[in-house]
Protein backbone atom coordinates (compact mmCIF):
# COMPACT_ATOMS: atom_id res chain seq x y z
CA UNK A 1 0.00 0.00 0.00
CA UNK A 2 1.07 3.57 -0.58
CA UNK A 3 3.25 5.11 2.06
CA UNK A 4 0.76 8.14 2.19
CA UNK A 5 -1.92 5.98 3.85
CA UNK A 6 -1.58 7.86 7.73
CA UNK A 7 -2.11 6.62 11.03
CA UNK A 8 -5.62 7.71 11.00
CA UNK A 9 -7.07 5.48 8.44
CA UNK A 10 -4.91 2.64 9.25
CA UNK A 11 -7.10 2.54 12.91
CA UNK A 12 -10.47 4.03 11.42
CA UNK A 13 -10.08 7.06 13.00
CA UNK A 14 -11.14 8.92 10.04
CA UNK A 15 -14.13 7.22 10.24
CA UNK A 16 -15.30 9.85 12.84
CA UNK A 17 -14.06 13.06 10.81
CA UNK A 18 -15.29 12.00 7.40
CA UNK A 19 -18.75 12.73 5.83
CA UNK A 20 -19.15 9.91 3.77
CA UNK A 21 -18.84 7.47 6.79
CA UNK A 22 -21.69 6.43 9.08
CA UNK A 23 -19.95 6.95 12.70
CA UNK A 24 -19.22 11.35 11.50
CA UNK A 25 -19.71 13.36 14.83
CA UNK A 26 -22.62 15.01 13.20
CA UNK A 27 -24.18 11.95 12.06
CA UNK A 28 -24.01 10.54 15.66
CA UNK A 29 -24.96 13.62 16.65
CA UNK A 30 -28.42 13.81 14.87
CA UNK A 31 -29.08 10.25 15.95
CA UNK A 32 -28.20 11.53 19.62
CA UNK A 33 -31.01 14.35 19.58
CA UNK A 34 -33.38 12.32 17.46
CA UNK A 35 -32.84 9.63 19.97
CA UNK A 36 -33.50 11.62 23.18
CA UNK A 37 -36.36 13.37 21.55
CA UNK A 38 -38.23 9.67 20.74
CA UNK A 39 -37.10 8.25 24.19
CA UNK A 40 -38.66 11.15 26.05
CA UNK A 41 -42.00 11.10 23.44
CA UNK A 42 -42.36 6.80 24.04
CA UNK A 43 -40.98 6.88 27.73
CA UNK A 44 -38.17 4.63 27.48
CA UNK A 45 -35.66 5.37 29.58
CA UNK A 46 -32.02 6.90 28.08
CA UNK A 47 -29.72 4.63 29.86
CA UNK A 48 -31.89 1.36 28.14
CA UNK A 49 -29.84 2.14 24.67
CA UNK A 50 -27.41 5.24 26.18
CA UNK A 51 -26.28 3.28 29.10
CA UNK A 52 -23.18 1.36 30.24
CA UNK A 53 -24.43 -2.07 29.88
CA UNK A 54 -24.92 -1.36 26.45
CA UNK A 55 -21.77 0.05 25.57
CA UNK A 56 -19.60 -1.12 27.51
CA UNK A 57 -20.81 -4.32 27.25
CA UNK A 58 -18.51 -7.58 26.71
CA UNK A 59 -19.66 -7.46 23.22
CA UNK A 60 -19.62 -3.65 22.45
CA UNK A 61 -15.91 -4.14 23.56
CA UNK A 62 -15.29 -6.65 21.14
CA UNK A 63 -16.79 -4.65 18.60
CA UNK A 64 -14.54 -1.82 19.16
CA UNK A 65 -11.49 -3.83 19.05
CA UNK A 66 -12.73 -5.64 15.65
CA UNK A 67 -13.75 -1.87 14.11
CA UNK A 68 -10.00 -1.15 14.75
CA UNK A 69 -8.28 -4.34 13.31
CA UNK A 70 -10.95 -4.68 10.61
CA UNK A 71 -9.62 -1.33 9.24
CA UNK A 72 -6.95 -1.58 9.19
CA UNK A 73 -7.39 -5.27 7.47
CA UNK A 74 -9.97 -3.74 4.53
CA UNK A 75 -6.92 -0.73 3.86
CA UNK A 76 -4.28 -3.58 3.65
CA UNK A 77 -5.97 -6.47 1.96
CA UNK A 78 -9.77 -5.32 0.49
CA UNK A 79 -9.51 -2.80 -1.18
CA UNK A 80 -7.02 -3.65 -3.68
CA UNK A 81 -9.29 -6.53 -4.54
CA UNK A 82 -12.52 -4.82 -4.89
CA UNK A 83 -13.72 -3.50 -8.13
CA UNK A 84 -14.81 -0.23 -8.83
CA UNK A 85 -18.30 0.95 -10.71
CA UNK A 86 -15.91 2.43 -13.56
CA UNK A 87 -14.98 -1.62 -14.19
CA UNK A 88 -18.32 -3.01 -14.81
CA UNK A 89 -19.38 0.78 -16.46
CA UNK A 90 -17.19 0.39 -19.45
CA UNK A 91 -17.52 -3.20 -20.85
CA UNK A 92 -21.36 -2.17 -20.50
CA UNK A 93 -20.89 1.17 -22.85
CA UNK A 94 -18.90 -0.97 -25.15
CA UNK A 95 -21.57 -3.30 -25.24
CA UNK A 96 -24.21 -0.77 -25.91
CA UNK A 97 -22.10 0.96 -28.37
CA UNK A 98 -21.71 -2.16 -30.20
CA UNK A 99 -25.34 -3.32 -30.24
CA UNK A 100 -27.33 -0.34 -30.97
CA UNK A 101 -24.52 1.91 -32.64
CA UNK A 102 -22.20 4.73 -31.02
CA UNK A 103 -23.62 7.97 -29.28
CA UNK A 104 -21.19 10.86 -28.48
CA UNK A 105 -20.82 11.25 -24.38
CA UNK A 106 -19.26 14.03 -23.90
CA UNK A 107 -22.20 16.83 -23.45
CA UNK A 108 -23.56 18.04 -20.30
CA UNK A 109 -26.71 15.93 -18.85
CA UNK A 110 -29.37 18.01 -17.61
CA UNK A 111 -30.56 17.88 -14.31
CA UNK A 112 -33.78 15.88 -14.73
CA UNK A 113 -31.30 13.10 -16.12
CA UNK A 114 -29.20 13.81 -13.14
CA UNK A 115 -32.23 13.15 -10.69
CA UNK A 116 -33.47 10.56 -13.07
CA UNK A 117 -29.37 8.85 -11.92
CA UNK A 118 -29.45 9.33 -8.57
CA UNK A 119 -33.04 7.42 -8.33
CA UNK A 120 -32.11 4.62 -10.78
CA UNK A 121 -28.68 4.55 -8.33
CA UNK A 122 -30.41 4.14 -5.23
CA UNK A 123 -33.07 1.84 -6.52
CA UNK A 124 -30.57 -0.59 -8.09
CA UNK A 125 -28.13 -0.07 -5.47
CA UNK A 126 -31.10 -1.02 -2.44
CA UNK A 127 -31.90 -3.68 -4.30
CA UNK A 128 -29.37 -5.37 -5.53
CA UNK A 129 -28.59 -5.00 -1.10
CA UNK A 130 -32.09 -6.78 -0.91
CA UNK A 131 -30.79 -10.24 -2.38
CA UNK A 132 -27.62 -10.59 -1.32
CA UNK A 133 -28.58 -9.55 2.46
CA UNK A 134 -30.93 -12.05 1.84
CA UNK A 135 -29.03 -14.99 0.36
CA UNK A 136 -26.59 -14.19 3.28
CA UNK A 137 -28.93 -15.92 5.55
CA UNK A 138 -30.49 -18.25 3.13
CA UNK A 139 -27.42 -19.74 1.75
CA UNK A 140 -25.08 -21.87 4.50
CA UNK A 141 -21.76 -20.73 3.13
CA UNK A 142 -22.68 -17.41 2.64
CA UNK A 143 -24.34 -17.33 6.07
CA UNK A 144 -21.07 -18.95 8.00
CA UNK A 145 -20.20 -15.38 6.79
CA UNK A 146 -22.59 -13.15 7.78
CA UNK A 147 -23.50 -14.88 11.10
CA UNK A 148 -20.22 -12.48 12.46
CA UNK A 149 -22.57 -9.55 12.02
CA UNK A 150 -25.02 -11.42 13.86
CA UNK A 151 -23.27 -12.54 16.62
CA UNK A 152 -23.22 -9.48 18.41
CA UNK A 153 -25.49 -9.54 21.80
CA UNK A 154 -25.96 -5.93 22.07
CA UNK A 155 -26.12 -3.06 19.09
CA UNK A 156 -24.17 0.22 19.21
CA UNK A 157 -23.47 2.03 15.80
CA UNK A 158 -19.72 0.59 15.50
CA UNK A 159 -21.91 -2.79 15.26
CA UNK A 160 -22.40 -2.03 11.72
CA UNK A 161 -18.94 -2.18 11.53
CA UNK A 162 -18.99 -5.93 12.96
CA UNK A 163 -18.14 -7.65 9.16
CA UNK A 164 -16.24 -10.13 8.06
CA UNK A 165 -13.72 -9.06 5.27
CA UNK A 166 -15.07 -11.57 3.02
CA UNK A 167 -18.64 -9.89 2.79
CA UNK A 168 -17.04 -6.65 2.52
CA UNK A 169 -15.69 -8.23 -0.48
CA UNK A 170 -19.08 -9.74 -1.90
CA UNK A 171 -20.81 -6.55 -1.03
CA UNK A 172 -18.33 -4.22 -2.73
CA UNK A 173 -18.74 -6.52 -6.01
CA UNK A 174 -22.46 -6.33 -5.29
CA UNK A 175 -22.38 -2.38 -5.25
CA UNK A 176 -20.03 -2.37 -8.62
CA UNK A 177 -22.08 -4.61 -10.67
CA UNK A 178 -25.20 -2.29 -9.49
CA UNK A 179 -23.96 0.91 -9.97
CA UNK A 180 -21.60 0.18 -12.90
CA UNK A 181 -24.82 -1.00 -14.84
CA UNK A 182 -26.97 1.92 -14.00
CA UNK A 183 -23.69 4.27 -14.85
CA UNK A 184 -22.95 2.72 -18.05
CA UNK A 185 -26.65 2.96 -19.34
CA UNK A 186 -26.65 6.34 -18.37
CA UNK A 187 -23.63 7.41 -19.78
CA UNK A 188 -23.89 5.64 -22.96
CA UNK A 189 -28.06 7.32 -23.25
CA UNK A 190 -27.35 10.89 -21.91
CA UNK A 191 -23.34 11.66 -21.92
CA UNK A 192 -20.74 11.68 -19.07
CA UNK A 193 -21.08 14.30 -17.15
CA UNK A 194 -22.99 13.07 -14.28
CA UNK A 195 -22.85 14.12 -10.83
CA UNK A 196 -25.35 12.85 -7.90
CA UNK A 197 -27.00 15.42 -5.69
CA UNK A 198 -25.11 17.10 -2.93
CA UNK A 199 -25.77 18.48 0.46
CA UNK A 200 -23.46 20.76 1.66
CA UNK A 201 -20.81 18.13 -0.69
CA UNK A 202 -21.89 14.91 0.71
CA UNK A 203 -23.93 12.27 -1.24
CA UNK A 204 -27.69 14.24 -0.90
CA UNK A 205 -29.08 10.32 0.08
CA UNK A 206 -26.54 9.84 2.78
CA UNK A 207 -27.66 13.14 4.35
CA UNK A 208 -30.94 12.24 3.93
CA UNK A 209 -30.87 8.58 5.22
CA UNK A 210 -29.26 10.16 8.50
CA UNK A 211 -31.33 12.14 8.76
CA UNK A 212 -34.05 9.15 9.18
CA UNK A 213 -32.11 7.76 12.07
CA UNK A 214 -29.45 5.92 10.35
CA UNK A 215 -27.48 5.17 13.37
CA UNK A 216 -30.35 4.13 15.11
CA UNK A 217 -30.94 0.96 13.42
CA UNK A 218 -27.82 -0.68 15.34
CA UNK A 219 -29.01 0.78 19.07
CA UNK A 220 -31.47 -0.28 21.63
CA UNK A 221 -33.81 2.50 21.10
CA UNK A 222 -37.14 1.19 20.21
CA UNK A 223 -37.83 3.91 16.97
CA UNK A 224 -40.73 2.29 15.07
CA UNK A 225 -42.48 4.39 12.07
CA UNK A 226 -46.21 3.94 11.52
CA UNK A 227 -47.55 0.23 10.10
CA UNK A 228 -47.98 1.86 6.46
CA UNK A 229 -44.52 3.23 6.55
CA UNK A 230 -42.71 0.54 7.69
CA UNK A 231 -44.03 -1.15 4.65
CA UNK A 232 -41.67 1.48 2.19
CA UNK A 233 -38.98 1.99 4.81
CA UNK A 234 -37.30 0.50 7.51
CA UNK A 235 -37.51 1.26 10.92
CA UNK A 236 -34.79 1.59 13.20
CA UNK A 237 -36.60 -1.09 15.19
CA UNK A 238 -37.40 -3.16 12.04
CA UNK A 239 -33.70 -3.49 12.17
CA UNK A 240 -33.68 -4.55 15.58
CA UNK A 241 -36.28 -7.02 15.16
CA UNK A 242 -33.84 -8.52 12.19
CA UNK A 243 -30.63 -8.73 14.53
CA UNK A 244 -33.03 -10.88 17.31
CA UNK A 245 -32.46 -14.10 17.75
CA UNK A 246 -36.28 -15.18 16.36
CA UNK A 247 -36.23 -12.90 13.49
CA UNK A 248 -33.48 -13.03 11.35
CA UNK A 249 -35.33 -14.06 8.27
CA UNK A 250 -37.19 -10.94 8.01
CA UNK A 251 -36.50 -7.14 7.03
CA UNK A 252 -33.98 -7.94 5.01
CA UNK A 253 -34.14 -4.30 3.59
CA UNK A 254 -31.41 -1.53 3.64
CA UNK A 255 -33.40 1.46 3.32
CA UNK A 256 -36.96 0.62 1.68
CA UNK A 257 -39.07 -2.08 3.11
CA UNK A 258 -40.72 -2.57 -0.43
CA UNK A 259 -38.52 -5.38 -1.16
CA UNK A 260 -39.49 -7.32 1.57
CA UNK A 261 -43.05 -6.32 1.35
CA UNK A 262 -43.44 -7.83 -2.43
CA UNK A 263 -41.12 -10.74 -1.38
CA UNK A 264 -42.68 -12.09 1.80
CA UNK A 265 -39.89 -10.94 4.22
CA UNK A 266 -41.23 -8.15 6.21
CA UNK A 267 -42.31 -7.79 9.61
CA UNK A 268 -44.32 -4.76 10.85
CA UNK A 269 -43.06 -3.84 14.63
CA UNK A 270 -45.80 -3.54 17.09
CA UNK A 271 -45.64 -1.65 20.49
CA UNK A 272 -44.06 -3.16 23.55
CA UNK A 273 -41.65 -5.78 21.29
CA UNK A 274 -38.22 -6.39 22.92
CA UNK A 275 -35.71 -8.43 21.66
CA UNK A 276 -32.87 -10.36 22.78
CA UNK A 277 -30.06 -10.00 20.23
CA UNK A 278 -27.27 -12.56 18.81
CA UNK A 279 -27.38 -15.88 17.14
CA UNK A 280 -30.06 -18.93 19.02
CA UNK A 281 -27.67 -21.71 20.58
CA UNK A 282 -24.65 -19.94 19.76
CA UNK A 283 -22.30 -17.86 22.18
CA UNK A 284 -20.87 -14.77 21.44
CA UNK A 285 -16.86 -15.12 19.64
CA UNK A 286 -14.87 -13.88 22.51
CA UNK A 287 -12.12 -12.42 20.30
CA UNK A 288 -10.94 -10.51 17.34
CA UNK A 289 -9.13 -13.63 15.88
CA UNK A 290 -12.74 -15.79 16.63
CA UNK A 291 -14.66 -13.63 14.84
CA UNK A 292 -12.03 -13.40 11.66
CA UNK A 293 -12.14 -17.25 12.34
CA UNK A 294 -15.68 -17.93 12.41
CA UNK A 295 -16.77 -18.72 8.72
CA UNK A 296 -14.14 -21.32 8.37
CA UNK A 297 -15.33 -23.10 11.65
CA UNK A 298 -18.17 -25.18 12.37
CA UNK A 299 -19.07 -28.24 9.66
CA UNK A 300 -16.57 -29.66 7.04
CA UNK A 301 -19.12 -28.82 3.49
CA UNK A 302 -19.41 -25.65 4.73
CA UNK A 303 -15.89 -24.52 5.51
CA UNK A 304 -15.04 -25.90 1.73
CA UNK A 305 -17.59 -24.13 0.03
CA UNK A 306 -16.21 -20.90 2.06
CA UNK A 307 -12.42 -21.81 0.96
CA UNK A 308 -13.78 -22.12 -2.51
CA UNK A 309 -15.86 -18.46 -2.65
CA UNK A 310 -12.33 -17.23 -1.00
CA UNK A 311 -10.44 -18.24 -4.35
CA UNK A 312 -13.28 -17.05 -6.38
CA UNK A 313 -13.15 -13.73 -4.98
CA UNK A 314 -9.46 -14.09 -4.69
CA UNK A 315 -9.40 -14.07 -8.46
CA UNK A 316 -11.77 -10.90 -8.93
CA UNK A 317 -8.33 -8.47 -9.22
CA UNK A 318 -7.09 -10.31 -12.29
CA UNK A 319 -10.38 -10.78 -14.09
CA UNK A 320 -10.75 -7.20 -13.91
CA UNK A 321 -7.37 -6.89 -14.86
CA UNK A 322 -8.07 -8.86 -18.11
CA UNK A 323 -11.26 -6.68 -19.13
CA UNK A 324 -9.14 -3.42 -18.41
CA UNK A 325 -6.16 -4.43 -20.67
CA UNK A 326 -9.08 -4.59 -23.16
CA UNK A 327 -9.74 -0.80 -23.20
CA UNK A 328 -7.08 1.39 -25.07
CA UNK A 329 -8.13 4.83 -23.01
CA UNK A 330 -6.64 7.08 -26.01
CA UNK A 331 -8.60 4.98 -28.65
CA UNK A 332 -11.28 5.47 -26.46
CA UNK A 333 -10.75 9.37 -25.99
CA UNK A 334 -10.61 9.51 -29.80
CA UNK A 335 -13.84 7.37 -30.60
CA UNK A 336 -15.73 9.49 -28.41
CA UNK A 337 -13.76 13.05 -30.01
CA UNK A 338 -14.89 11.84 -33.50
CA UNK A 339 -18.53 11.58 -32.49
CA UNK A 340 -18.65 15.05 -30.24
CA UNK A 341 -20.56 17.69 -32.25
CA UNK A 342 -19.28 20.03 -29.06
CA UNK A 343 -16.30 20.45 -31.05
CA UNK A 344 -17.95 22.49 -34.25
CA UNK A 345 -18.92 26.24 -33.91
CA UNK A 346 -22.75 25.84 -33.97
CA UNK A 347 -22.34 22.24 -32.02
CA UNK A 348 -24.08 20.41 -34.91
CA UNK A 349 -21.40 19.20 -36.56
CA UNK A 350 -19.28 15.94 -35.43
CA UNK A 351 -16.15 14.07 -37.80
CA UNK A 352 -18.77 11.54 -38.10
CA UNK A 353 -21.48 14.05 -39.70
CA UNK A 354 -19.20 14.05 -42.88
CA UNK A 355 -17.24 10.56 -42.49
CA UNK A 356 -20.14 8.28 -42.49
CA UNK A 357 -19.12 5.31 -40.36
CA UNK A 358 -22.19 3.40 -42.26
CA UNK A 359 -21.11 4.04 -46.13
CA UNK A 360 -17.30 3.37 -45.61
CA UNK A 361 -16.80 6.83 -43.88
CA UNK A 362 -17.31 8.90 -46.90
CA UNK A 363 -19.97 12.22 -47.07
CA UNK A 364 -23.30 11.12 -47.68
CA UNK A 365 -25.46 14.37 -46.78
CA UNK A 366 -26.74 16.31 -50.30
CA UNK A 367 -24.78 19.39 -50.25
CA UNK A 368 -26.49 20.75 -53.13
CA UNK A 369 -24.04 20.49 -55.83
CA UNK A 370 -24.07 16.72 -55.55
CA UNK A 371 -19.58 15.38 -54.53
CA UNK A 372 -18.29 18.03 -55.21
CA UNK A 373 -17.74 19.82 -52.03
CA UNK A 374 -19.72 19.51 -48.38
CA UNK A 375 -21.14 21.50 -46.01
CA UNK A 376 -20.32 23.17 -43.10
CA UNK A 377 -21.86 23.56 -39.85
CA UNK A 378 -23.75 26.28 -40.89
CA UNK A 379 -25.58 24.07 -43.27
CA UNK A 380 -25.24 26.71 -45.74
CA UNK A 381 -21.08 27.25 -46.42
CA UNK A 382 -19.25 24.61 -48.68
CA UNK A 383 -15.82 23.31 -48.16
CA UNK A 384 -13.06 23.22 -50.83
CA UNK A 385 -13.87 19.35 -51.38
CA UNK A 386 -15.81 16.44 -50.82
CA UNK A 387 -14.67 14.43 -48.14
CA UNK A 388 -12.68 11.70 -48.40
CA UNK A 389 -13.19 8.11 -46.68
CA UNK A 390 -11.50 7.30 -43.86
CA UNK A 391 -11.31 3.03 -44.57
CA UNK A 392 -7.81 3.10 -45.17
CA UNK A 393 -6.43 6.37 -43.55
CA UNK A 394 -3.81 4.08 -41.28
CA UNK A 395 -2.64 2.42 -45.01
CA UNK A 396 -2.00 5.71 -46.45
CA UNK A 397 2.00 6.76 -46.31
CA UNK A 398 3.04 9.98 -46.46
CA UNK A 399 3.53 12.49 -48.77
CA UNK A 400 6.21 11.88 -51.07
CA UNK A 401 8.15 11.60 -54.98
CA UNK A 402 8.21 7.82 -56.34
CA UNK A 403 10.69 7.82 -58.89
CA UNK A 404 9.69 4.54 -59.99
CA UNK A 405 6.45 5.56 -61.28
CA UNK A 406 7.48 8.81 -61.26
CA UNK A 407 4.77 10.51 -59.65
CA UNK A 408 3.48 11.68 -56.16
CA UNK A 409 2.21 9.50 -54.08
CA UNK A 410 0.27 9.19 -49.83
CA UNK A 411 -0.22 12.00 -47.43
CA UNK A 412 -3.84 13.14 -46.58
CA UNK A 413 -6.45 14.99 -48.26
CA UNK A 414 -7.25 15.41 -51.80
CA UNK A 415 -4.20 17.11 -52.53
CA UNK A 416 -1.86 14.82 -49.89
CA UNK A 417 -1.19 18.24 -48.08
CA UNK A 418 -0.88 16.09 -44.75
CA UNK A 419 2.14 14.19 -44.32
CA UNK A 420 0.60 12.11 -41.71
CA UNK A 421 -2.26 11.36 -39.50
CA UNK A 422 -0.80 13.69 -36.83
CA UNK A 423 -0.83 16.58 -39.38
CA UNK A 424 -4.29 16.05 -40.84
CA UNK A 425 -5.97 15.47 -37.56
CA UNK A 426 -5.87 19.35 -36.38
CA UNK A 427 -6.62 20.64 -39.68
CA UNK A 428 -10.72 20.29 -39.83
CA UNK A 429 -10.96 21.55 -36.14
CA UNK A 430 -9.29 24.59 -37.50
CA UNK A 431 -11.02 24.85 -40.62
CA UNK A 432 -13.90 27.94 -40.22
CA UNK A 433 -16.06 26.40 -42.56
Amino acid sequence: MPMEIDFLRWFGIDYFFSPEKRLYWAYLLIALVIGLGVGRFSGQPWREWLGSRVWWHPSARLDYRYFVVASAIKLALIYPLIINTGDVAIPVIRWLDQTFGYRPKLHSAGTLTLICYAASLFLANDFSRYWLHRLMHRVPCLWAIHRVHHSAEVLTPVTFYRIHPLENLLFGLRYALAAGLVTGVFIYGFGAALDLPRIAGVNAVVVVFHLLGDNLRHSHLRLRYPGWLERILISPMQHQYHHAEIGGRSNYGGVLALWDWCFGSLHVCRVGENHRFGIRGEASPGSVGALLLAPFTGFAPRRYAVTVLVALLLCLPWATGLAAAEVDARAELGRALFFDRNLSLQRNLACASCHNPERGFIETRDSGVGAAASLGDDLRSLGDRNTPSLSYAALIPAFHYDAEDAQYLGGLFWDGRARDLREQAGQPLLNPT
